[in-house]
């Protein structure tokens, strides 16, 4: 399971390839923070399906999950403490961690990098859920364009 989460003063947003596997083409020019959140590429296909949410990051129990890291504007850290993850996000480089999340449940993403006055209310949350679910979760979400 590969997803994307992009940090930005002062949320996190998930970007989850959509039915064809594969991510569409991003463009920091084109981030708006109502229409666009991520820079989506409109005119590139394989970003038609892409789902865009805010602050949720849906995973199935018991698989590989690979997490591509992205920051908008300055440096934040992702961190899930009880998946004792920590990984640290630069504007203009593409992170990557990994992990197999082993217990259904909700967790509290956070931010472990100081990132401006409202750094306290960047958090979101990780929906750890068995795979049938996370599945059916997954059918039903609305691509983003």
């Amino acid at each position: 399971v590969t997803v994307e989460v992009v940090a930005k003063q002062f949320e996190w947003i998930v970007r989850y390839p959509g039915p064809d596997g594969v991510f569409g083409a991003v463009d920091h020019a084109l981030v708006h923070d109502v229409r666009n959140p991520v820079g989506l590429d409109k005119k590139d296909p394989a970003g038609q399906d892409d789902i865009v949410l805010r602050g949720q990051l849906s995973l199935p129990v018991g698989r590989m999950v690979v997490i591509r890291l992205r920051a908008l504007d300055v440096l934040h850290s992702f961190t899930v403490p009880q998946f004792r993850v920590k990984q640290d996000l630069i504007p203009g480089f593409l992170g990557r961690m990994q992990f197999v999340p082993t217990k259904v449940g909700q967790y509290e993403l956070a931010c472990a990098e100081l990132c401006g006055l409202g750094h306290y209310r960047m958090r979101g949350f990780v929906n750890v859920k068995e795979e049938a679910e996370y599945q059916q979760w997954l059918s039903e979400e609305e691509p983003w364009f």
